[in-house]
């Protein structure tokens, strides 16, 4: 299997910390980011095959996102 890179974006960090530690035992390369804003600036700079995103976080939210 491929090593696959995933964005996580939360305004919590031990959810961030939780997630990417469950990510990186399964092989893959973790991406985070604490809001929207910069989880989209992320995206566009590291284009990651699969986003995990929090819906409710300051300055821009999941739906928004």
């Amino acid at each position: 299997m491929d090593k696959q890179s995933i964005l996580i974006i939360d305004d919590d960090e031990a959810k961030r910390e939780v997630l990417a530690e469950y990510v990186m035992v399964l092989g893959h390369d973790v991406i985070e980011a604490e809001n929207g804003l910069l989880g989209l600036a992320e995206a566009r700079l590291r284009g990651p095959d699969l986003i995990l995103l929090d819906l409710t976080m300051p300055q821009m939210n999941g739906m928004e996102f």
